[in-house]
């Protein structure tokens, strides 16, 4: 799947004014998970450990009583399949972004429904696009607490849905993540960022020059991925920024600091070898908007030292 879709947030027109406030999901936190996926007759169960910022994640699942991990790790592009008590191990190159669990401002509110464990959940829109379309659900009572995260792509037509209980907010412990020492898989060399100076005429493989962008207007360093729509995906974050500040009428700087992280998630910087690149941590619009830290979905400091984070401007809003 085309890395920059899966970072493209869409919204449709319209957005009410009586939109709810916008969720802030934790991004690191361990939930016991059951995801059901329409190639697949049985559900699996387990454990799951997420760390977006530092892109890892882990699943702990049995099915029909064998347990396995499946350890992602994104800031490698290796995934390992692992069967820990035969101490066996395989691993395979990651290509795709990791899913995000989050609401992003702009997000559209799709009203309240029933989740697959009874809750009254809160449904929001993140990604919608040709490829894919991503629906995050929160417990209605609780907005902050991950329900359910239903993700759909097209051509094939399937669905994967993610359905969250026991939802631990928090920091997980690296050793979590810890590749086992009976993977022989070969550990791939840090990303490094690309030169802004490959830009505007010269963008590696694999990256892509922004032209003249109306709202995004400060993109002048390589953009993960090629083919982009450029024009199309700058037309998005407007209406996503539009949507933002006409449901929360923000203060002048908070509309700005959000505008930048927008921009800095759409548009991706690239990599020597295409890893996904957070925003930098000092484009949180928790920092000028208020709210928690620990929800924003940009990358640790410790974390940009594997192939740096995306700026956008010249502003530190932190």
């Amino acid at each position: 799947m085309n890395i920059s879709f899966l970072l493209i947030i869409s919204l449709v027109a319209g957005v009410a004014l009586s939109q709810k406030a916008y969720p802030e999901i934790p991004q690191q936190f361990t939930s016991d998970v059951s995801i059901s996926t329409s190639m697949m007759p049985f559900p699996t169960s387990g454990q799951m450990y997420y760390d977006f910022n530092n892109l890892k994640q882990r699943i702990d699942a049995t099915f029909f009583g064998q347990t396995s991990t499946t350890l992602d790790r994104h800031d490698l592009g290796l995934t390992f399949n692992i069967n820990p008590s035969a101490q066996q191990c395989e691993c395979k190159p990651l290509t795709e972004p990791m899913s995000p669990m989050t609401v992003y401002p702009g997000s559209v509110f799709n009203g309240v429904s029933t989740d697959e464990n009874g809750n009254q959940v809160d449904g929001w829109t993140i990604v919608a696009t040709a490829q894919v379309n991503i629906t995050i659900y929160t417990l209605d009572i609780d907005p902050n607490t991950l329900a359910e995260a239903v993700m759909t792509t097209f051509n094939p037509d399937t669905q994967t849905t993610m359905t969250f209980s026991n939802f631990n907010p928090g920091n997980v412990d690296p050793a979590i993540f810890a590749v086992p020492s009976y993977c022989s898989c070969p550990t791939p060399a840090p990303p490094v960022p690309v030169p802004t100076t490959s830009c505007p005429n010269n963008p590696p493989r694999g990256c892509s020059c922004a032209p003249s962008l109306k709202f995004c207007d400060q993109v002048n360093y390589p953009v993960m991925g090629e083919g982009i729509d450029f024009q199309g995906v700058d037309q998005m974050v407007e209406t996503m920024f539009e949507a933002f500040t006409m449901t929360t009428n923000p203060p002048t700087t908070c509309a700005e600091n959000t505008k930048a992280f927008l921009c800095a998630t759409m548009f991706s910087a690239c990599t020597s070898n295409l890893i996904p690149v957070l925003p930098c941590a000092d484009l949180c619009p928790n920092c000028s908007c208020g709210g928690d830290q620990q929800s924003c979905a940009a990358a640790n400091v410790a974390n940009q030292t594997l192939g740096g984070c995306t700026n956008y401007g010249s502003v530190n809003f932190c």
